[in-house]
């Protein structure tokens, strides 16, 4: 009878890996290096099976990386990482498919031994923080060969089902994660990101790590921010090509998937440091124009899906981050050299982000930023057509630039007007000093503004992310468009003056509505008593050459996009002429 071949080979790898028991109760595990590649997988099943069961696990963490079997664990767990590894080299001859049934058995071994590793490492007992073994093994060592060890088998199917399925061992990976970033462990951090992201991406709706995630969403995304600004910024083990690199990116993006968690990572300089990282990889491509399989591509397409995922929480100081980057120059300049098979992830990406800021170009800050792109792509002779772009990017840079020059216009105009003292309503033609911490109220005079202050602007200054002259641009913008669909108000105001006594003709209130369409504003016809309650304070951007009282013009209230909310007094000329209807 024939003796299958493989029979005596394992015979004589598990009589070696018991001989490297022996010889790491002595202090020496770099004999476990020498095991062949394609040999590591079948030797181990016999060592975790025989030599390493849960029953060899010290029952504590003091003192246990001086315990033989915790020093063969280690070492077992670093060659089996190197064993995994293999499985990506052509000439790898037993595939991972072949044998993973059989090699699934060491799971019930390895996850005991993980949580006994992840249990030293996150303890806050000092006199373990501090432990290191006589072979030289340190908590470092343990972290990063635990997270390597599992971040290595969840790539595999078979394990990724087992660890996916297993609730119980969630919160401990999350623990796991945070010491590692605590500790500013790179390697371990980067690790153990990859491992979360992979679960959180492949089935968010299930994964119970949510919950613990979300305990304390400010850390959590303090943690995802300095994970990612340590990596890149600071640049340790930096690499274009590193397999894992973006990793700490990409689960800081899947991280925003969580209502919660969302609205503690993005915000303002998050969004800054995205796009500040979005140029460095951009100016590579485009200078460097690397290969099709370059990990430049990924570390690109992590910054665009993090852009694409701060859209649904944007504001005003989110918008001016992703225009004042640049963002629209990098992503149509990238596009067109970018491997077909690589489009799909950011081809929907960037008409979304460029309608998220065509959305806020009412604001004269924006629609500046937009202008300033325009010509810097013109200048370098990038033409956005069918011919190099999808029918929807074309369709959405086509309505931002109108928008935009359109809006460009406008502000030229707008630049023109002469200023009005909130104090005294004095109108002057220089510029004016203006509130130093709410910047929405703007004096003639020193004296001007101790009255203003003293009388009504100290019980309203709040400090407002809209400068002066977004605030001015969109009082104006309002009466444009109030001055340009006139022929289409006038009936309603007729109406208005036919319904309601003298008294209360003068408070009549035009509503001008920017937030759900730029290109379309909505207009509608209330009374100022109506909305009262809503409306701020009543400033007068434009009551040129106004001299009677507030309650006897009528107003203007003007909604744009991210909660503004801001009224002014008609100028006193065109109210004259509309209440004569």
């Amino acid at each position: 009878m024939t003796t299958n071949p493989d029979i005596p080979a394992r015979a004589w790898l598990t009589d070696e890996a018991i001989e490297r028991r022996k010889q790491a109760m002595y202090g020496s595990v770099s004999v476990l290096d020498e095991v062949p590649d394609d040999q590591i997988l079948p030797a181990y099943i016999d060592v975790f099976q025989h030599h390493l069961s849960p029953s060899k696990i010290p029952s504590r963490n003091e003192n246990s990386l001086n315990v033989p079997s915790t020093i063969m664990a280690i070492a077992c767990f670093r060659t089996i990482c190197r064993g995994l590894h293999s499985g990506y080299q052509p000439g790898w001859t037993q595939g991972f498919s072949e044998m993973h049934s059989e090699f699934s058995i060491l799971w019930p071994g390895i996850r005991a031994w993980s949580l006994h590793f992840i249990s030293v490492c996150t303890s806050k007992n000092p006199s373990v923080s501090g432990l290191t073994s006589g072979s030289g093994v340190d908590l470092t060592t343990v972290r990063t060969v635990t997270a390597m060890c599992l971040e290595s088998l969840a790539r595999r199917t078979s394990y990724y089902e087992l660890i996916s399925t297993d609730d119980a061992l969630h919160p401990y990976l999350v623990e796991f994660w945070r010491q590692s970033c605590l500790s500013r462990c790179h390697v371990t951090r980067r690790h153990m990101s990859c491992l979360l992201y992979n679960l959180l991406f492949m089935d968010e709706t299930r994964w119970v790590g949510w919950s613990t995630l979300e305990v304390n969403p400010v850390e959590t995304a303090k943690l995802c921010f300095d994970s990612v600004l340590e990596d890149y910024v600071e640049g340790d083990g930096y690499d274009d090509d590193a397999f894992r690199g973006s990793c700490p990116m990409d689960l800081m993006t899947v991280i925003c998937k969580s209502p919660i968690l969302s609205e503690a990572v993005i915000h303002e300089k998050s969004v800054q440091f995205i796009c500040s990282l979005m140029r460095r990889f951009a100016g590579k491509i485009i200078h460097l124009r690397p290969t099709r399989n370059s990990g430049l591509w990924n570390w690109f397409r992590s910054t665009v899906n993090f852009l694409r995922a701060s859209l649904s929480h944007s504001n005003l100081p989110i918008i001016l981050a992703l225009v004042d980057s640049r963002v629209l120059v990098l992503l149509l300049r990238v596009w067109p050299l970018l491997p077909y098979d690589r489009r799909f992830s950011v081809r929907h990406a960037i008409p979304s982000i460029m309608d998220a800021i065509m959305l806020y170009t009412s604001y004269r800050s924006v629609a500046h930023g937009v202008i300033r792109s325009i010509i810097s792509l013109d200048k370098k002779g990038v033409i956005v057509d069918i011919k190099e772009y999808t029918a929807e990017i074309v369709r959405a840079w086509s309505d931002l630039k109108s928008i935009a020059r359109k809006y460009y216009v406008i502000r030229r105009n707008c630049d023109k007007l002469r200023n009005v003292c909130f104090a005294c309503r004095r109108v002057y033609g220089r510029n004016m000093q203006c509130c130093s911490k709410c910047e929405s109220v703007q004096y003639c005079s020193m004296l001007c503004q101790r009255t203003h202050w003293k009388t009504e602007h100290k019980a309203k200054c709040i400090k407002s992310k809209v400068t002066l002259k977004d605030r001015k641009y969109l009082a104006f913008l309002a009466q444009v468009t109030i001055i340009k669909h006139d022929r289409t108000l006038l009936p309603f105001i007729s109406d208005y003056m036919n319904e309601f006594s003298v008294t209360e003709r003068s408070s009549l209130a035009i509503e001008v509505s920017f937030r759900k369409n730029p290109k379309v504003p909505k207009l509608s016809i209330k009374r100022i008593t109506d909305i009262a309650d809503e409306v701020g304070e009543i400033k007068p951007w434009l009551a040129d050459n106004h001299q009677g009282e507030r309650d006897t013009c009528g107003m203007v209230r003007v909604l744009a996009p991210g909660g503004f909310d801001q009224s002014h007094i008609f100028p006193s000329g065109w109210t004259a002429a509309k209440l004569t209807v």
